[in-house]
């Protein structure tokens, strides 16, 4: 048994066979900690695919990931973020912290420098207002075929 990543409480994993030959877990987070995190049931906008919902849990998973510098809730999202990327594409993390995401998830990455060689590429993003930096990348803006987001702000209005 492990605890989980966000309240320390102990995560069960599931006795199955495919288990005892597995590298990695699903559990990283306990069964309350992941019910936190809302889907963002497909919720897609061109090119643009988001994972989870914005709420107070990921303010809370963000604010511990970035703010404290806690690296290890990279592996939280490892198997939602696998099961969202387009296959045979490299990704472009727009921040160091979404690049240990990429890392923790086997999905491989393309930085600014490497640009040239990759013909088509996706973006991740760890939150929806990063999307403002994507219009900084001239020159690799018509590579980009997909951008992977992690959590989707709901729009406010004003």
């Amino acid at each position: 048994m492990s605890n989980c990543l966000l309240c320390g409480n102990q995560v069960r994993v599931p006795l199955r066979f495919a288990n005892l030959f597995s590298t990695t877990t699903e559990s990283w987070l306990c069964t309350s900690c992941r019910a936190g995190f809302l889907s963002a049931e497909n919720k897609q906008d061109g090119n643009v695919r988001a994972i989870f919902k914005w709420n107070e849990q990921a303010e809370n998973f963000v604010e511990r990931y970035l703010n404290m510098q806690d690296d290890e809730l990279s592996k939280c999202f490892c198997i939602e973020v696998g099961k969202k990327v387009r296959p045979k594409l490299a990704y472009l993390p727009l921040s160091e912290a979404g690049r240990q995401i990429l890392v923790a998830a086997a999905i491989p990455c393309v930085m600014l420098s490497g640009q040239n060689q990759q013909v088509e590429m996706g973006v991740f993003l760890m939150r929806s207002a990063e999307k403002v930096q994507l219009a900084k990348l001239s020159g690799v803006h018509g590579k980009i075929v997909h951008v992977l987001v992690l959590f989707e702000e709901e729009l406010s209005c004003e």
